[in-house]
């Protein structure tokens, strides 16, 4: 999952989370990460070394299914960012509408 901060400020993750849409919802916590402006962080379902640009989640699965999902982006609060739904074969249904209020309507964020 990428994401971008399309905002003119860093945006500060610490504590968010990124999860499907299932009713009992695999959740990823964002460590102590800061995004900054005109930045993007890919996070991977799998293990690695978190970087500036790569965050892992150290799943040994699938989270995403292949005939269609959501990606929520919570605030620490719980608050819902950002919501990208896709249908099945990589078709993307809906990016940008969640409601959220700082979705940058791309999928992106907004910034503070």
């Amino acid at each position: 999952m990428d994401l971008r901060n399309a905002g003119a400020g860093a945006v500060p993750l610490t504590g968010w989370t990124l999860s499907d849409g299932a009713a009992n919802p695999n959740t990823y916590t964002f460590p102590g990460f800061s995004l900054a402006s005109g930045a993007a962080v890919t996070v991977w379902v799998g293990a690695g070394t978190d970087t500036a640009t790569d965050l892992f989640w150290g799943r040994g699965s699938a989270v995403w299914n292949n005939d269609g999902d959501v990606a929520l982006l919570r605030d620490a609060g719980g608050g819902e960012v950002e919501r990208c739904a896709y249908a099945g074969g990589g078709e993307e249904a809906g990016v940008g509408q969640g409601s959220g209020s700082r979705g940058g309507g791309d999928g992106a964020l907004g910034g503070p």
